[in-house]
C-alpha cells in the first residue's frame, strides 16, 4: 500500500507543533530527490509553504503539484486583535494563492484556522482545501466531534456561498456595463464602448479565480466555512495547557 498524498513540512524537535513554513528555496537540492521519487510512485505531493512568491516559484519548479500555504500568522494576527497585521497577511495569502494557481500549483491551507478564520478563508477561489486538526479536536472536547465537523463545514460553506454570490454580482455588472456600452454605442459611435468595457472587465476575478471554483465541486465539501466565532485554542509556552480564549470557554483550561 502507499498513501494517497504526502505534505512536506518543516519540523524541529523542540517545537510543539509547526512553527514556519519549508525553506524550499533554501533546500531546494534536498528537496528534489525525495518530491521526485513521490511523483514517480504516483503520490501526490504538497509543500507547506509561506506565502512568499519566491517559495512558491520554486515549489513549481521541484514539479510539487500542490502546495498548503501556511496561515499561522494571519490566524494569530486576527485572534490578537492586530488588525493591521491580519491586513497585510490576509493579502499576502490571497496574493500567494492567485501566484500558486497561475504556476499551475492546487493550492491548500492550513494552520491555526477557527471556524471564523476558515469562513473567511474559504472565500478565495485559489484554494481548494484547508488543513484544519488542533482548533477541531480542542473543541470536540466540548461538543464532541460529529457537532464540531458540522459547524467547520457550515462556516466553510457560508464562505464560499459568498464567493458565488459576489462573482455572480460581478459578472451580471459587466453584462450590465456592455448592454449601458452598446446602448451609448449605437449613439454616440462604437469608439465609446472600449474604455468602459476595459474597466468592466478589469473589476472580474483572473481566471485562475473563475477555474478553480469551476472545479471545485468535491473540494468544496472540504471547505467547511463558518460561523463566527472567536474560540481559539492555543498551546500555551510551557506545553502543559491548552488556554481557550473566547467568551464561550473564559477562564477554562484543559489538562
Amino acid at each position: 500500500t502507499k498513501p494517497h498524498a504526502v505534505c512536506l513540512v518543516p519540523e524541529r524537535r523542540e517545537e510543539l507543533t509547526t512553527e514556519g513554513g519549508l525553506d524550499v528555496v533554501g533546500q531546494h537540492n534536498a528537496l528534489a530527490p525525495f518530491i521526485a521519487r513521490l511523483n514517480d510512485a504516483g503520490v501526490r505531493v504538497s509543500l507547506f509553504i509561506a506565502a512568499d512568491p519566491a517559495q512558491i516559484e520554486m515549489a513549481a519548479r521541484l514539479r510539487a503539484p500542490v502546495i498548503e500555504i501556511h496561515t499561522g500568522a494571519w490566524c494569530d494576527a486576527v485572534v490578537d486583535g492586530h488588525t493591521a497585521k491580519a491586513e497585510s497577511e490576509w493579502r499576502r495569502i490571497v496574493a500567494g494563492a492567485v501566484l500558486a494557481r497561475t504556476a499551475g500549483l492546487e493550492v491548500h491551507a492550513g494552520h491555526g484556522l477557527d471556524y471564523a478564520t476558515a469562513e473567511s478563508i474559504a472565500e478565495v477561489a485559489e484554494i481548494m482545501e484547508l488543513n484544519i486538526g488542533y482548533y477541531m479536536i480542542g473543541e470536540a472536547l466540548f461538543v464532541g466531534l460529529g457537532e464540531t465537523v458540522r459547524t467547520m463545514r457550515a462556516a466553510m460553506d457560508r464562505g464560499r456561498a459568498k464567493l458565488g454570490n459576489l462573482q455572480r454580482a460581478r459578472k451580471s455588472r459587466k453584462h450590465g456595463s456592455m448592454g449601458a456600452n452598446e446602448a451609448s454605442g449605437k449613439r454616440d459611435g462604437a469608439a465609446n464602448l472600449t474604455a468602459p468595457n476595459r474597466q468592466a472587465t478589469m473589476a472580474l476575478p483572473p481566471a485562475s479565480s473563475i477555474l478553480a471554483l469551476a472545479a471545485a465541486p468535491s473540494s468544496a465539501a472540504l471547505l467547511a466555512p463558518c460561523a463566527r466565532s472567536t474560540a481559539m485554542m492555543k498551546q500555551s509556552s510551557s506545553g502543559r495547557a491548552c488556554a481557550f480564549r473566547s467568551s464561550r470557554y473564559a477562564g477554562v483550561s484543559a489538562p
